[in-house]
């Protein structure tokens, strides 16, 4: 419990009044409670952490205690914006963009929105999170339903991606080595495919022309 910030995750400042805080928690709570996600196990696990916080802070002797704990383990409070995150959260939000990338129809996928939402998810902030956690099962099973996600994203957004994974804990090195080499006669078609089905047209339509000729 005392290595969480639970003023970054209701997004308040350290010196938020009670009101702040418990305006903070309802405000939040409307966005995750349970029973407006039932089927997002995403959105409950936050809810748990939103809960958890709250109850800390809104009461002045576990807020106390709970200040007194965590600066005596050599810590500061750093404001900003609502951070939940750990590696379990990162791994059901992943099978979370699986399922719903698989339910889309690939002409009208936002490219560009998977993107940003894996840079977001593997943030160096993130990384930092995921290294302290040290959770090698976990990270194998992030690494392969981020693999699964990137196969939608273009080659260069792709190595971006690998780069921040290599960053996992206990992450084997081959892993990530035979994802690219299965790849590569990917990207090679992606490049080439126009040449190829422009040359393959013209050499039929030659190929007519000399039986049309005979």
């Amino acid at each position: 419990m005392q290595g969480k910030n639970y003023y970054q995750i209701l997004g308040v400042s350290p010196s938020a009044s009670g009101a702040e805080i418990k305006a903070a928690y309802r405000r939040l709570a409307l966005i995750y409670h349970p029973d407006k996600n039932s089927e997002d196990l995403a959105s409950g696990y936050v809810f748990a952490e939103i809960n958890e916080a709250y109850q800390v802070l809104s009461d002045k002797t576990s807020r106390a205690d709970y200040h007194r704990n965590f600066e005596t383990a050599g810590r500061k409070f750093k404001s900003g914006g609502t951070v939940f995150f750990s590696a379990e959260l990162l791994l059901i939000k992943l099978e979370h963009m699986k399922k719903a990338l698989s339910e889309t129809d690939p002409y009208r996928m936002n490219t560009d929105a998977v993107f940003e939402e894996l840079q977001q998810l593997f943030s160096a902030y993130h990384l930092v999170i995921l290294e302290k956690e040290n959770n090698t099962m976990l990270s194998r099973q992030i690494t392969g339903n981020c693999l699964d996600l990137l196969i939608y994203l273009p080659k260069n957004e792709q190595l971006m991606i690998l780069e921040d994974l290599k960053r996992l804990p206990g992450l084997p090195e081959d892993i990530i080595i035979q994802y690219l080499q299965q790849q590569k006669q990917r990207w090679f078609w992606n490049r080439y495919k126009t040449v190829l089905v422009i040359l393959l047209t013209l050499a039929l339509c030659l190929l007519l022309f000399e039986v049309i000729h005979l």
